[in-house]
């Protein structure tokens, strides 16, 4: 994400570029695959794609009239293990849009909508479907496990 999707993306929004989600999404799937491309320390026979990446753009959603924004969120693996990211960017945001995307006060405020699920646990399964984090999980979490968390309002 930091090495390659957030300065593509920066530049092609500070220049007023367009470029097509297909075209981004095959970018960032040589990006994983090649990761010597990017600067990072992977030997790209161990790395795969978890599942295809995901741009979205524009859409105006309700955060009293939300801005333009942009999504990204990519997944892949390295020696059979899953990763996850997603990053949302907004777009000439005013100032109470970006206080809220900071999340504390949104979450204060919000917390009664927030999604049933809190996200899963990931390994050689991108979701662990018996390990979902919400209220009705009985599972206890221990050192070492890793998860996804994904929140949502």
């Amino acid at each position: 994400m930091k090495h390659f999707a957030v300065p593509k993306l920066e530049k092609i929004i500070d220049e007023e570029k367009k470029d097509s989600h297909s075209s981004l999404m095959e970018d960032r799937e040589n990006a994983i695959l090649e990761p010597a491309r990017i600067k990072v320390k992977l030997k790209a026979k161990n790395v795969d794609i978890c599942y295809p990446p995901i741009f979205l753009s524009g859409g105006k959603f309700d955060l009293s009239q939300a801005p333009q924004h942009n999504h990204c969120a990519f997944g892949s693996r390295n020696n059979s293990y899953c990763s996850n990211v997603a990053r949302t960017f907004l777009i000439d945001a005013n100032a109470v849009q970006s206080k809220a995307y900071e999340r504390q006060h949104v979450v204060e405020k919000d917390a009664p909508t927030l999604t049933k699920s809190a996200g899963t646990r990931i390994g050689l399964k991108f979701r662990e479907s018996g390990l979902s984090l919400n209220a009705k999980s009985d599972r206890i979490l221990k050192a070492g496990m890793v998860v996804n968390i994904l929140l949502g309002f």
